[in-house]
């Protein structure tokens, strides 16, 4: 005589989602938002630095077209002794 063995299902249930918490959705933000806002004031100090430079260069081009070569002269003098102390 054989005998007969059943089996019942074992019922496995998986969290198909598993719900983060606000913490971690703040500290993946974080993690992301930062080094792209750090970018973007570089970017805009660079812009400035820039826009300021290229004013100084195109007044500096102004004074030479019209005939006050000695004074462009000595501003750009002063500049680079400024810059080598």
């Amino acid at each position: 005589m054989t005998a007969v063995v059943h089996y019942e299902p074992v019922v496995v249930k998986i969290k198909a989602y598993q719900s983060w918490s606000a913490e971690t959705h703040y500290l993946w933000g974080l993690s992301f938002r930062c080094p792209l806002l750090v970018g973007r004031v570089y970017l805009v100090r660079l812009r400035i630095k820039s826009i300021a430079s290229t004013g100084k260069v195109n007044r500096r081009l102004e004074m030479l077209e019209k005939g006050r070569r000695e004074e462009v002269l000595d501003k750009l003098r002063r500049n680079a002794g400024s810059i080598m102390d």
